[in-house]
């Protein structure tokens, strides 16, 4: 009976044993695969940059009247050689796009083999606008977006304010003149040049000399009426339609009374 009262000496569980040795195997497999993993990524980084395979070998882009060649190949910052993986893309894309001529940019590469496609449209110049004493180009879609060359020889926009240069009213504006030259020019009739004056007066002279005057509302409803008036009487050199009523139509000549 004595003996029933000793003191015991415990041992570990076999099974907590087993449980530890396997958490450490767990361990070291998930160790070893993260290291495997990671070299197998260096080493294919190292091969990408360094084998010719992804070298570019070719370069093309589209020939545009304004943009050289050559200083669209500057923006890309891309030459043959050069790892297609270490390109930043969309960053060359913006440079271009940068570029006051430049509408829109697409680029397009390919791996293997390495090579790039650009392909750029630009604005379509259809006015120059006066500001000041500097004149710029306009695009059919109304933007302003260079200088205009001292040759300009087409439709000429005059009255902007420099205070609203770049305003979206001024867009508009543009918009609106762009408008009313391409139904003129569909009907035979060319444009000289377009005046926005003080107050939303507006004049449209016309090359055969006739000049349209507005206020505040240039629409298509009143130009075809000045167009029918042509039709009925024989224009000529120095005459104003005076098309600022929606009821009536008054002619003048420059200088003189209706």
């Amino acid at each position: 009976m004595v003996e029933d009262y000793k003191p015991r000496v415990k041992s570990r569980s076999s099974r907590k044993t087993k449980s530890h040795i396997n958490n450490l195997l767990r361990f070291f497999i998930w160790m070893t695969l993260c290291v495997s993993i990671t070299m197998m990524i260096l080493c294919a980084m190292i091969y990408v940059s360094t084998t010719e395979v992804f070298h570019v070998k070719s370069i093309h882009i589209e020939k545009t009247p304004h943009l050289k060649e050559g200083e669209a190949l500057s923006m890309l910052n891309l030459e043959e050689g050069d790892n297609i993986f270490s390109w930043d893309m969309r960053l060359a894309k913006q440079r271009l796009e940068a570029h006051p001529w430049v509408k829109a940019v697409r680029i397009s590469r390919r791996f293997i083999p390495a090579s790039v496609d650009v392909e750029i449209k630009e604005y379509i110049p259809i006015a120059c606008v006066i500001i000041g004493d500097k004149r710029y180009l306009v695009s059919e879609e109304g933007k302003v977006f260079a200088s205009a060359p001292k040759d300009f020889d087409g439709l000429v926009i005059k009255g902007v304010e420099r205070t609203a240069f770049g305003t979206e009213e001024v867009k508009v504006l543009l918009q609106e003149g762009i408008n009313i030259v391409r139904l003129l020019e569909g009907r035979g009739y060319l444009v000289k040049d377009i005046s926005l004056g003080m107050g939303g007066k507006t004049e449209i002279r016309l090359c055969n000399g006739i000049c349209m005057e507005f206020w505040d509302d240039i629409s298509i409803s009143k130009v075809d009426r000045a167009l029918a008036i042509m039709k009925k009487v024989s224009p000529r050199d120095g005459m104003i339609i005076d098309l600022s009523f929606d009821d009536k139509v008054i002619l003048r000549f420059e200088g003189r009374g209706a």
